[in-house]
């Protein structure tokens, strides 16, 4: 099967299952953590084939939702692309960013995110116009690069990923980044508050 056609057949699958087992917004919520969580470690260890089902299921449990912010799903929408480009489906992977792009166009930074960290969406922005530049050429995407929620780029360390591959951790840290293909969890900070809102997702 075509690589697009294969996420829209995964994508069906997963809303019915969403649909019939996580008919809440908190179990909603509680599958997207474990989701981003285990989608981010088989990425990180180039589990590719796991990492896009995982993105997959990411965007449907989102299609759940009547309410989901442009940003949030252009973030779900670029994950997608990523894993396709990782596998080597350029045409697939184009089509990803190219939507995710779009999305992130026609969502402005807001005021106090700009005012903290500087246009973090046109950053994103730049950052896949990059990689449909990579496409453009056939390049392989560098597996260790990120875009994190503050619009910087980087790359996993050599321990970072050795730890990923000991499998899920039993603690939660608040220091490491969150990865570019996280920004469907990243909500700018707010002065005198000392932790950010979350999605209703």
């Amino acid at each position: 099967m075509h690589a697009s056609g294969r996420v829209e057949s995964l994508l069906a699958e997963y809303a019915d299952e969403i649909a019939t087992e996580y008919k809440t917004s908190r179990a909603r919520k509680s599958l997207m953590s474990s989701l981003s969580e285990e989608a981010e470690r088989a990425y990180k260890t180039m589990e590719y084939e796991v990492a896009l089902r995982k993105f997959v299921k990411i965007l449907a449990t989102l299609d759940c939702d009547a309410k989901v912010d442009k940003v949030t799903r252009a973030s779900a929408v670029a994950n997608i692309g990523s894993a396709l480009h990782c596998l080597n489906y350029y045409d697939e992977a184009k089509g990803y960013y190219v939507q995710a792009l779009e999305l992130f166009e026609a969502t402005p930074t807001w005021t106090v995110t700009w005012l903290f960290y500087g246009n973090i969406n046109q950053k994103r922005i730049e950052y896949i116009k990059a990689r449909l530049g990579d496409i453009a050429l056939e390049k392989p995407v560098d597996p260790t690069q990120y875009l994190d929620g503050h619009g910087v780029e980087r790359h996993w360390s050599a321990r970072e990923i050795a730890t990923a591959r000991l499998g899920p951790v039993t603690y939660l840290s608040y220091v490491n980044p969150y990865s570019w293909w996280q920004w469907y969890n990243y909500k700018p900070l707010v002065p005198n508050e000392s932790h950010p809102a979350t999605t209703a997702a």
